[in-house]
């Protein structure tokens, strides 16, 4: 009898866990797919107004990196920049965003 009960509780012990890191990798995957159609919306809107190819491909590259970076890292950047002081805050910004200032004319 203590086996069976043990065996029962395990059981909903291992399926509780299981529906816990399905619904949390679900719900990770839900906001890329909503930053995705939000990319998708951003570029209809674009077209709409006639902005120049160059420009749309510029927003595009950019809203795929930020897709891509949560895709790999599987963090919130604000989450992350919430925990650190302001000048580490402002040095680690300046470290992730360097590339896209870098490649940006104005700067």
């Amino acid at each position: 009898m203590y086996v069976i009960s043990a065996m029962l509780v395990s059981s909903m012990v291992f399926a509780y866990i299981m529906g816990s890191i399905a619904s949390f990798v679900q719900a990770g995957d839900e906001k890329i797919r909503s930053m995705e159609d939000q990319v998708n919306r951003i570029n209809k809107f674009m077209v709409a107004n006639k902005m120049p190819r160059n420009f749309r491909h510029r927003v595009k590259r950019y809203f795929d990196y930020i897709i891509n970076y949560k895709k790999q890292f599987k963090l919130d950047e604000d989450e992350v920049l919430g925990m650190l002081s302001e000048n580490l805050r402002f040095d680690l910004t300046v470290h992730i965003r360097g590339n896209v200032l870098k490649e940006t004319k104005t700067f």
